[in-house]
């Protein structure tokens, strides 16, 4: 279930369309302009979609337009926001997957999220996707956080088929040739030496 604040209507028809090949997964998408995840009476809403679907799967489509934070760099305000997603939807409820979609600093290089530290914090897995070539085809993937494993870097392609489908083409990890990437190697070595 897409729960969408981000895009207009027209928008999610298109990419509707786009997603036609996998009509078959029982792909949702919520278009509610009224719906926060500071609204109780609305989150409680949202749960009986996610178990009346039987959704596995739940995204929120942009983080700060759907949690309606006055100031998204206040942990106070933003602890209860995450809370309640772990409790209706992660670690309790149905416990399905949650993603969703937040930009990041824009001093940064993308490393650094936007907004207050428990976004972060409570996140279970953060990833970065950043282009690589002008045009969007190329995709840099890269895991910020992880509770139990850091996967390596990766690139995709972004491509559309003959339908004008669109498709992630994985092209394997991403090479790194800086000096943290360097001295981390060396330090794994050293360790399996011993």
């Amino acid at each position: 279930l897409i729960v969408e604040r981000e895009m207009g209507e027209s928008i999610v028809q298109e990419r509707t369309r786009e997603m036609m090949n996998h009509n078959g997964d029982n792909v949702y998408w919520m278009i509610d302009g009224d719906f926060n995840l500071q609204d109780d009476k609305k989150v409680e809403e949202l749960v009986k979609i996610v178990e009346e679907l039987d959704i596995e799967l739940l995204v929120f489509d942009l983080f700060s337009s759907i949690a309606r934070l006055k100031d998204e760099n206040d942990n106070a305000e933003v602890a209860p926001i995450m809370d309640k997603i772990l409790d209706k939807f992660v670690n309790g409820g149905k416990k399905i997957d949650v993603i969703f979609i937040h930009h990041p600093a824009k001093s940064s290089e993308g490393d650094v999220m936007r907004g207050a530290g428990d976004i972060l914090g409570k996140s279970y897995v953060a990833y970065v996707l950043s282009k690589e070539e002008e045009d969007g085809t190329l995709i840099n993937m890269k895991c910020i956080k992880h509770r139990w494993h850091a996967p390596k870097a990766f690139q995709m392609n972004y491509v559309t088929n003959s339908q004008g489908q669109y498709k992630f083409q994985y092209l394997g990890e991403k090479n790194k040739d800086d000096k943290a990437s360097n001295i981390a190697n060396e330090i794994i070595s050293l360790i399996q030496e011993f």
